[in-house]
């Protein structure tokens, strides 16, 4: 995978309003390597074969009132999901739909990244990346196939093989330190899938929650998140209006929805 729909890097306050990424043979939506306080909104991202939005080794990023469905559904890794945001820092995930995908909403974790000085894209000396001060809020992941939410932390602190020997970068990696901020979110797994995954599945220390009670008792997040089905019009026709019982009336903006299905929704 080298590409997709549209590959961004090294932009500062790039944005991405009301467009359509569909059916590429990779990402559909890419912000690849030290993107800066840009945004992508109220677009589309559909039928790619890999992330429908990733945002990765950037900062203070915004993923803003998108719907992104039935991603990933081919063959690959772990960047197989509606939104994920791998190895970037201070981003704020708020008011999307991730449906259908392979993933919903997923974070990726490796060893720190790190982006050597370059004076002339304004970055004086290097730049480590890892996954701190990321906000998930007011988002719909529903009915995707493996996971809801996924937590891809492929790194020491979920034990196997100690592949980060120094201490500094190792502390960098601990989830526990990064101030995650998740709320107001609704999640559904289907029959058959899963509902969160913390931690690499292939990695001793990773966990699987089928109840939001029991993430929220070990991970401190998602207080104020449901678990329940959204009850959208027809998702299977990307029709997500919601119907006027939805539990996820008083967590979303049902008028934002409808816009966005409705003006990018082929």
């Amino acid at each position: 995978m080298g590409g997709g729909g549209i590959k961004v890097t090294a932009s500062d306050r790039f944005r991405i309003s009301r467009c359509v990424a569909s059916k590429n043979n990779g990402v559909g939506f890419w912000f690849d390597i030290d993107n800066r306080k840009a945004t992508i909104e109220r677009s589309y991202a559909a039928d790619n074969a890999e992330a429908g939005i990733m945002v990765e080794i950037s900062q203070e990023m915004n993923v803003l009132n998108n719907i992104a469905v039935r991603n990933g559904l081919g063959e690959g890794g772990w960047s197989r999901a509606g939104i994920l945001i791998a190895e970037s820092m201070h981003s704020l995930v708020e008011h999307n739909i991730c449906v259908g995908n392979f993933i919903g909403l997923c974070v990726r974790q490796q060893g720190v990244r790190t982006v050597p000085a370059d004076p002339e894209l304004g970055r004086s000396q290097p730049v480590s990346f890892y996954s701190e001060g990321l906000v998930f809020r007011r988002n719909i992941a529903a009915f995707n196939r493996e996971w809801q939410f996924a937590f891809f932390g492929d790194n020491p602190s979920f034990g196997g093989d100690n592949n980060v020997p120094d201490a500094a970068e190792r502390k960098l990696l601990n989830p526990s330190s990064w101030a995650w901020q998740f709320s107001h979110n609704l999640y559904f797994a289907p029959p058959g899938s899963g509902l969160i995954l913390w931690g690499a599945p292939w990695r001793p220390g990773h966990k699987v929650y089928d109840s939001l009670e029991t993430f929220r008792s070990e991970q401190h997040l998602d207080q104020a998140s449901i678990v329940a089905d959204p009850k959208f019009a027809d998702w299977k026709t990307d029709d997500f209006a919601l119907r006027p019982d939805s539990p996820a009336v008083e967590l979303f903006r049902p008028s934002r929805i409808k816009t966005v299905a409705a003006g990018l929704s082929p």
